[in-house]
């Protein structure tokens, strides 16, 4: 055992994802996190698993795809890379709905919005790469062209934008969570810097799924909150051209203006 590996143990400050270490599905690291364990029973729970077995990302597929990134350096190095333009434009997609949100959760999207900007420029260092911009270097497009299909998905919605959000943060979640497995099980040179960026992250991204879920809770009695959230589970690995079918279809049944 590294001698990092062994600091991190010890650091009070470790993330929560850190703490559910076994944990590798969804559910199961939501039930390991006190500030997300009392809320994902009930209609949650039916809707996570009404959909989970049409997704990749919830099951052991995503743990094997993790860890073939993760067994292969240059390949380890281009996902972690790649991550630069998915926090980013996450930040930007949360930015572009608060120019016209004013609500009482505008302080907590804040904040959200700063972390992902603040996680993107974290992988940009790690990557040695300028830090991101709007409309920046080409590899940036599936990113920007994602969150702009959710965007209007979502199209001023607080009930659709606050669901995708907090899907989306699930997602980041597990693949964190699976990330510190196998630095646990498998470190290597890159152990230090690696651990290191991802629990910086990682303490930001339980408070964004923990807030995201607390908010969820107190909507998910309205049957129509309940069905955008199953419909933003089956969005939350579409395509472009899926989401904005989805988008039109909305439009169409009078839930988009």
């Amino acid at each position: 055992m590294s001698k990092n590996t062994k600091s991190h143990k010890q650091n009070s400050y470790m993330s929560a994802l850190e703490s559910t270490m076994g944990a590798l599905s969804p559910m199961a690291i939501l039930l390991q996190m006190k500030g997300c364990a009392p809320y994902c029973g009930g209609a949650y729970e039916q809707i996570f698993h009404a959909t989970k077995d049409t997704l990749v990302w919830t099951t052991a597929k995503r743990l094997a795809i993790n860890a073939n990134t993760y067994a292969d350096r240059e390949l380890r190095r281009s996902k972690l890379t790649e991550y630069v333009w998915t926090e980013f434009y996450g930040g930007v997609f949360i930015e572009n709905f608060l120019e016209t949100y004013d609500g009482e959760h505008k302080k907590l999207l804040l904040r959200h919005a700063e972390d992902e900007v603040r996680h993107g420029n974290a992988f940009a260092v790690y990557g040695n790469k300028p830090a991101p911009e709007r409309d920046g270097a080409p590899e940036c497009a599936p990113s920007r062209e994602t969150y702009a299909a959710y965007a209007k998905w979502v199209n001023g919605d607080f009930d659709a934008f606050i669901a995708i959000l907090h899907v989306l943060e699930l997602r980041t979640a597990l693949i964190l969570a699976h990330w510190f497995q196998l630095l646990e099980s498998f470190p290597d040179d890159e152990h230090d810097a690696i651990r290191d960026m991802l629990t910086r992250i990682a303490r930001d991204e339980v408070f964004h799924l923990t807030y995201t879920i607390q908010i969820l809770h107190e909507r998910l009695h309205d049957p129509k909150v309940a069905q955008v959230l199953k419909e933003a589970f089956l969005l939350s690995e579409a395509t472009v051209r899926e989401i904005l079918t989805a988008a039109q279809k909305r439009k169409e049944a009078g839930l988009l203006v």
